[in-house]
């Protein structure tokens, strides 16, 4: 990006869909939504199943250490990773751990709601939200995870919390709740928006990652 930043992409496991594996249980998106961040299957998940290199961490991690070790080793990629000698995954002789407070984390849909998990848990530079967090039961209940009363390890407010959405996207209340005044607190950092740009009609949900009319909106999002 133009900004200097370092960006990273992983594929992880993201199904099934959150959603509709927890319907009603509102107390079920939390821990599964972990389940898939760490690759450690929590109590309360819905899913059970998981492979721990499926998860969002380890594969983060294998990827700083290749970066830092074979691909770029000129590139400062170690700052990422503690402590400066560790070799890997937990199951090496010396685990890594992620050097959280220097990553701004982000995601799409069911991505948005990873990204404000871990901004829960961890302490972070900014969580960007597109389109998302979508988490809520069918009875348009909204899990409290996201409330600061909750516990943030990345606090509610001052330009922490970032997202876009559609006004036409089916998801529109369940996110702007989760950014709401009570919950992360995105206040203007939190966008909302009604663009008839060819994209946004065909698919309200997916046009705020793929269509460049957001280019300044995208901008702001990165501190």
């Amino acid at each position: 990006m133009n900004k200097g930043y370092r960006v990273v992409g992983i594929t992880h496991r993201n199904s099934p869909n959150i959603r509709e594996v927890c319907g009603t249980n509102v107390d079920c998106h939390l821990p599964t939504r972990r389940t898939f961040i760490t690759g450690v299957v929590q109590p309360g998940s819905a899913v059970t199943d998981m492979g721990y290199y499926d998860g969002i961490e380890a594969r983060l991690i294998r990827l700083l250490v290749f970066m830092r070790d074979s691909q770029d080793p000129a590139g400062g990629w170690g700052a990422y990773l503690t402590p400066s000698n560790c070799t890997g995954t937990k199951n090496t002789a010396i685990p890594c751990g992620i050097v959280w407070n220097k990553l701004i984390v982000a995601g799409h849909s069911q991505g948005a709601g990873h990204a404000a998990v871990i901004g829960k848990d961890h302490l972070v530079d900014t969580v960007v939200m597109l389109a998302g967090p979508t988490d809520r039961t069918p009875v348009q209940t909204v899990p409290s995870y996201t409330l600061s009363s909750s516990g943030l390890a990345t606090p509610a407010g001052g330009g922490n919390y970032r997202g876009l959405v559609h006004t036409k996207d089916s998801f529109l209340t369940a996110s702007t709740t989760h950014w709401g005044a009570t919950r992360l607190n995105a206040g203007s950092y939190g966008k909302t928006t009604s663009s008839t740009d060819v994209r946004c009609v065909e698919s309200p949900h997916t046009c705020v990652i793929d269509s460049d009319s957001f280019y300044t909106t995208w901008q702001g999002f990165w501190p």
